[in-house]
């Protein structure tokens, strides 16, 4: 009987309220206490039915009832005197408003309800693109990594003879394999944690005026005050991903708050303060924090913002891989991982949602992060180990330094062909201020290096140096495959303090580096820095500005050339000061 039900409701409100109504009404002759039951039965079916139907109905019940009196009763004879028809009226007129501002009343709830739905569809909606757009860039990446030549390795092992140059065989064998298997490792963290971000600076008002526009348009920009505490008058951030998460957390809130009972006009406060994010560097020194300006950004249904913090520590660990399975998780993710992309702090509770994000995420986050191999789709590409221009000749630079290795070092000449093959992948198409592929640097810096220590640490060392600075590869990757001394040496080179079971690395600054390697006893990394700086200073011609060339003649004259001389190094420390005095006299 469900399919006939509504056709019976609207009967029975039909019989009940309109017709009988009416019967009574004309049986009483007008009499005052119908007059007053008509007045409330407007109101009843007012607040009942929409306006429509309202309409339909009250007309319907007055004409079936007239008719009906007159047919079973008789002629229709009321005795209405001035008062009693003034009555009549004022009742109808009285009766109508008072219906009008309870159906009011109920249709703003409806609008409200649906409006929630709404948003909370969007939301979904907009999760599940989100969603399916990050799996079709984990599979994409999985096509460009070149997974396939897992089966050929596979296929290679099959077929190896034992007999002819095994050792040289399973080095070829080992020398692709591992790329493939440090880029598979990179899917993995960037799939679960990394975003891509657009940074720049954004002036604070424009990025208000931003959220505000999302907010307008889902309706509840009048429900939101806004509390300013902030010297800044910008921000350095990704000012569309931020606006939209302060915008959809907003409304999440709002709706979650309107959701229970009695919350039917709820108000909400944005507040903004000045506060520091700070980050551990046990690596610059034990115990150390690095502290950073920071603006708090609080939603609340209270009143006022919640305590100020002296500070908040930025979270910046790996995160698990679960399954969202409802939007409100889906939800929280995705704003999880914008926030900790911007290296902030994320609090959550049943009144309030607290953001912190630095005021210049470049004041922690690499440049290196947001350049375009660090998509997930984005094809891994080899470098061009066949360029050759008037100065540089890749392929007999190569043999040179395999010979040189050979010659001087006892080290595992597959291990340092593996690591070659490693950088050409990861360095990829990347070019140096001296337009020469990437990679060739730290060969460079290896060969050099050989005049200073030749053990298979430092050269693997300075062969990977950039690596985890300018890549997606993690200290502990490195470790994995070349050994814990080797990890250690390029963990020191490196100008990031690594985060571990995290892609994200945090940015030292030129004072923290130093630090740094003030206090390190690691000599290999020292020798490895030392030759990184030397080549630097050698090509330091690929820079086109003085200033910036001769700021790094400076920090090389006040920190490398003391460094050279304390590590027993007489004649870099002097080859490093003629150049560095040398573009100290340039003139512009």
């Amino acid at each position: 009987l469900l399919p006939y039900l509504p056709t019976f409701w609207h009967f029975t409100l039909l019989f009940c309220i309109p017709f009988t109504s009416t019967i009574m009404f004309l049986l009483t002759q007008g009499s005052i206490e119908w007059l007053i039951n008509v007045a409330i039965t407007i109101m009843f079916l007012i607040v009942l039915v929409d306006w429509l139907t309202f309409f339909i109905l009250t007309a319907l019940g007055i004409v079936l009832g007239v008719l009906f009196y007159r047919a079973a009763i008789g002629p229709i004879s009321l005795q209405l005197d001035f008062s009693t028809g003034y009555l009549l009226i004022y009742q109808g007129v009285f009766a109508t408003l008072i219906g009008l501002l309870f159906a009011r009343r109920r249709e703003r709830r409806i609008e409200r309800e649906h409006r929630t739905l709404r948003n909370q569809d969007e939301a979904s909606r907009e999760g599940l693109l989100q969603v399916a757009k990050e799996r079709h860039q984990a599979l994409k990446a999985l096509q460009v990594t070149g997974v396939e030549k897992l089966l050929t390795v596979a296929k290679d092992l099959q077929q190896l003879d034992v007999k002819q140059s095994a050792l040289d065989k399973l080095h070829d064998i080992e020398a692709r394999l591992i790329p493939v298997a440090f880029q598979l490792q990179g899917i993995d963290a960037r799939a679960r944690d990394y975003l891509r971000l657009k940074v720049e600076s954004i002036p604070l008002p424009q990025f208000l005026a931003q959220v505000q526009e999302r907010l307008q348009a889902k309706g509840i920009t009048q429900h939101v005050r806004l509390q300013e505490r902030t010297g800044y008058a910008a921000l350095f951030c990704d000012g569309t991903r931020m606006a939209s998460l302060l915008a959809d957390s907003i409304v999440a809130l709002w709706s979650q708050a309107t959701s229970r009972p009695g919350e039917e006009e709820v108000r909400l406060l944005l507040g903004l303060e000045d506060t520091v994010l700070t980050y551990p560097l046990p690596d610059v020194e034990e115990g150390y924090i690095k502290q950073v300006p920071a603006l708090r950004i609080v939603i609340t249904t209270g009143a006022s913002q919640p305590p100020l913090a002296p500070s908040y520590a930025a979270n910046l660990a790996g995160s698990p891989a679960t399954e969202s399975d409802t939007p409100q998780l889906l939800a929280h993710a995705t704003n999880g991982r914008v926030i900790k992309a911007h290296y902030g702090y994320k609090a959550v509770s049943a009144q309030s949602i607290t953001y912190v994000i630095p005021a210049n995420v470049g004041d922690v986050r690499p440049r290196d992060m947001d350049k375009s191999y660090m998509e997930l789709e984005s094809a891994p590409e080899r470098a061009n180990d066949r360029f050759k221009n008037e100065t540089v000749d890749a392929q007999a630079q190569e043999k040179e330094f395999l010979a040189a290795v050979e010659q001087r070092n006892q080290a595992d000449l597959g291990l340092v062909k593996i690591a070659l093959e490693l950088i050409k992948w990861y360095h990829g198409p990347v070019k140096r201020h001296t337009k020469e592929p990437f990679y060739l640097h730290p060969m460079a810096v290896a060969q050099i290096v050989l005049d200073y220590n030749t053990d298979t640490a430092t050269i693997l060392g300075a062969l990977l140096h950039d690596t985890v600075e300018d890549t997606a590869i993690l200290v502990q990757h490195l470790e994995s495959v070349f050994g814990k001394e080797t990890a250690e040496v390029v963990d020191v080179v490196t100008h990031l303090q690594s985060i571990e079971g995290s892609i994200y690395k945090v940015k030292l600054s030129a004072a923290e580096n130093i630090r740094m390697l003030e206090r390190t006893g690691n000599k290999r990394g020292l020798y490895v820095k030392l030759a990184d700086r030397m080549h630097n200073v050698r090509t330091i011609g690929g820079h086109s500005k003085l200033e910036k060339r001769q700021l790094i003649a400076q920090e090389t004259l006040d920190f490398f050339v003391p460094l050279a001389e304390r590590l027993g190094l007489q004649e870099a420390a002097k080859e490093l000061k003629e150049r560095c005095l040398a573009v100290m006299n340039e003139r512009a």
